[in-house]
């Protein structure tokens, strides 16, 4: 088991990890597997770093393994946090999927004309859109207090709709 932490800076996320905790370990192929975002964790980058009495040194990976080339010189923790942003107090929301599904069957009516009978149904699994968790730091923080909202005409629950169409 490895410890690590994932922050977030400019448009990227990173995960940083102790050189201690990986020890041996091929870098590159570490870093494909975690930051995939399908198997792994799930990132743009892999940092490994090595704290010392005189600051920090890190060797940067991207997601597909490769090293990055040039780095910023760091020479201590606080620029390192500068650079790449911090781990604190960052509230995460639960993830938002839907399955949908769509049966169909067209049938032939007269020379190229065609009827279409479609049933579409939304949610299926009736999966609930949680909202965000408010960002509180007491007894109530990270309480999800009601749903995700996207637009009006979205539905939340299951729904299913039934439709005829005629090409002409």
């Amino acid at each position: 088991m490895i410890d690590f932490a994932k922050a977030h800076a400019y448009g990227n996320d990173f995960l940083y990890v102790l050189q201690r905790d990986v020890g041996t370990v091929n870098r590159p192929a570490l870093a494909r597997e975690m930051c995939d975002r399908t198997t792994g964790i799930g990132a743009d980058g892999l940092i490994v770093y090595v704290l010392s009495a005189t600051g920090a040194s890190m060797r940067l990976f991207n997601a597909d393994g490769s090293r990055v080339l040039y780095q910023a010189p760091v020479i201590d923790k606080a620029t390192a946090i500068a650079l790449l942003g911090g781990v604190q107090n960052n509230v995460y929301g639960p993830g938002y999927y839907q399955v949908n599904m769509s049966v169909f069957k067209t049938f032939p009516t007269w020379r190229e004309q065609k009827l279409q009978f479609r049933a579409d149904g939304f949610n299926v699994l009736n999966h609930p859109t949680l909202g965000t968790p408010n960002g509180s730091m007491n007894a109530n923080g990270g309480l999800v207090s009601g749903p995700k909202f996207f637009q009006n005409n979205t539905p939340d629950a299951r729904f299913f709709q039934l439709s005829l169409k005629y090409v002409f």
